[in-house]
């Protein structure tokens, strides 16, 4: 499969999510049995002048959960919340 065509295909049909996305770079055939939640498809912004201003000699891409259109907030983890544990209860005498 051409990885061009592939993204191309990508971007006009829905997400198929993951795996249907990189078959081409997986061990994957039309026997396998692909499972997907429709997830990976977070948007990538390129940091470009970030890794200007340290000197970077490398490609450096941000995840933008906020770019993510088809990821409602209900479906999102919460945060950690750190919460004191409760105050022992005492315990009753006999």
């Amino acid at each position: 499969m051409d990885p061009q065509r592939s993204t191309l295909d990508a971007q006009r049909a829905p997400w198929q999510g993951v795996i249907a996305c990189y078959a081409c770079y997986l061990p994957v055939s039309d026997a396998t049995q692909v499972v997907t939640l429709n997830d990976g498809n977070t948007p990538l912004i390129r940091a470009e002048n970030f890794v200007d201003a340290i000197g970077g000699k490398f490609e450096l891409w941000l995840k933008y959960e906020g770019g993510n259109a088809a990821r409602k907030s209900s479906s999102a983890p919460a945060p950690a919340t750190p919460r004191r544990p409760p105050p022992p209860t005492p315990l009753a005498p006999g």
